[in-house]
């Protein structure tokens, strides 16, 4: 994906604003992400994070005009905030664990008694970890600075920060809350929130939040009347099916569920990351191509150029998830995840039910004549007329001794 972007801003960017220091932020934006998915550690994470985002500080105010320099000032401030909570709650976990690595940490909170550990702050330590991940993946109630953000960057870099930089944020809600403080025992304070791990605190609140950015995402994008502005609230809607099925496996009491909500998470994330990296850089050729991107202005764009058009038309089947595109295979995920029986609480006597009607608990079938020939089986079940009580007709007219012991 970074490569497509590259070459993209190559064709599609003007060679003045190349010349400057383009190039060199964004190989600074992939740094960042790659470092950010490698890393073992939870301060080298936050320090991968402040790197991804210097770099996309100055792409989103890149144009310099008055709505590119405000836009870049609203996502300046709201991830400066979120970056100071990150390190407060790292430090404090530090201060608390005694470890800042991923796997130390896990193996101390998954045996706190043997290293002295009070597992209690990890609750509030973590919330402020969830405020970060979830701004940074710009998930309802932080979603206001992506589309200024995404309408303001160059369009090749909006298709990194749709496709790769969000997706950093919701991996980090993964790989910190399901490893680290997945084996976190927790007494449960809070009513009608039930297991003792420290997931099952989170689990709701980003459950409801990926279903208020799906509803978000989808109307936002209803009223949007430019390709730019379509495609940055449908990235608000679309991280809420990744955040859906996270908060499903967090909330799962079996492995299977939490496997298989992770699972859809990581499939869905994999999908939108591709088919939105094609939809923005197909909206870079239209606008270096026509001069605009309002739809108004884009009639016959199909006729003039039909390769440009046929991508974006399958960019966006994927996102709505025809089959056999990547879309399909997402949703289908997340959808077998939110219909899990354990999930809509099937109770142990229903789930008794359902087992004597459809094959466990039930008693076997008689096979005695399975391969016998209809006729035969039943010429052997008729009593022959006239031959006296008990007396049978076996197959094809072989008698059988009856009860009375006479042949």
């Amino acid at each position: 994906m970074g490569v497509s972007a590259v070459a993209f801003s190559v064709l599609f960017v003007d060679r003045a604003n190349q010349r400057v220091f383009y190039h060199v932020l964004f190989h600074c934006l992939l740094l960042g992400v790659t470092g950010s998915f490698l890393t073992g550690d939870l301060f080298n994470l936050f320090v991968w994070f402040e790197v991804m985002l210097m770099a996309s500080y100055v792409f989103v105010a890149f144009y310099g005009g008055p709505q590119h320099t405000a836009a870049g000032f609203r996502y300046l401030v709201i991830n400066v905030v979120g970056s100071a909570l990150l390190l407060l709650a790292v430090g404090g976990l530090y201060a608390v664990v005694g470890t800042l690595n991923m796997a130390d940490a896990s193996r101390r909170l998954a045996d706190p008694a043997a290293y002295g550990i009070d597992p209690a702050p990890v609750v509030g330590l973590g919330a402020l970890m969830f405020v970060t991940f979830a701004l940074k993946a710009g998930l309802v109630p932080f979603q206001f600075w992506v589309p200024g953000a995404y309408r303001a960057a160059p369009l090749p870099v909006a298709a990194m920060l749709a496709g790769v930089t969000k997706k950093v944020g919701m991996y980090a809600m993964i790989r910190v809350y399901f490893t680290v403080f997945g084996g976190a025992t927790v007494e449960p304070t809070v009513p009608g929130i039930a297991g003792e791990s420290a997931l099952a605190f989170f689990a709701p609140i980003l459950f409801a939040m990926g279903v208020a950015s799906i509803i978000v995402g989808g109307y936002g994008a209803i009223g949007r009347d430019t390709i730019e502005g379509i495609l940055a609230y449908s990235s608000i809607g679309q991280v809420g099916f990744i955040a859906v099925p996270v908060g499903i496996a967090a909330a799962a009491q079996s492995q299977d569920l939490a496997r298989l909500g992770i699972a859809a998470a990581l499939v869905y994330a994999l999908h939108h990351a591709l088919a939105k990296a094609l939809l923005f850089l197909s909206a870079a050729a239209i606008r270096s191509g026509t001069g605009t991107n309002r739809l108004a202005n884009l009639g016959g764009l199909g006729g003039r150029a039909p390769i440009l058009a046929g991508s974006f038309f399958v960019g966006s089947l994927s996102l709505v998830g025809i089959p056999p595109l990547t879309g399909f295979f997402g949703k289908l995920l997340v959808f077998v995840a939110g219909v899990d029986p354990e999930l809509l609480g099937e109770s142990d006597a229903s789930r008794r039910r359902r087992d004597r009607r459809f094959g466990a608990g039930r008693r076997p079938r008689d096979t005695r004549h399975r391969h016998r020939r209809p006729r035969d089986r039943i010429r052997a079940r008729r009593p022959v007329r006239g031959h006296g009580r008990g007396r049978r007709a076996g197959p094809r007219g072989v008698r059988r001794v009856g009860p009375t012991g006479r042949g």
